[in-house]
């Protein structure tokens, strides 16, 4: 078994290989209300739970005909 020196030598990484790597699924929402609530639910890592409590605080609150929120934070995830 034979390594060169090529083979053993960590490969170095250019600006773009990095911006690949570090490349996230980027979800669309319907609306603005709808991303902003699963970006606070997973910045803060909160519960279906604690999402849902949420939801259910909002639609009792808002004067909407139309929740612009999903029904659950399960659904929201998918």
């Amino acid at each position: 078994m034979s390594n060169t020196l090529e083979e053993l030598e960590p490969k170095s990484l250019t600006l773009q290989d990095n911006i690949e790597e570090s490349e996230v699924e980027i979800k669309e929402f319907p609306n603005e209300a709808y991303a902003d609530l699963m970006n606070f639910v997973t910045k803060h890592n909160l519960s279906n739970k604690a999402g849902n409590s949420i939801i259910k605080f909002f639609n009792r609150h808002s004067d909407l005909s139309q929740s612009p929120l999903p029904k659950n934070i399960k659904t929201g995830r998918n």
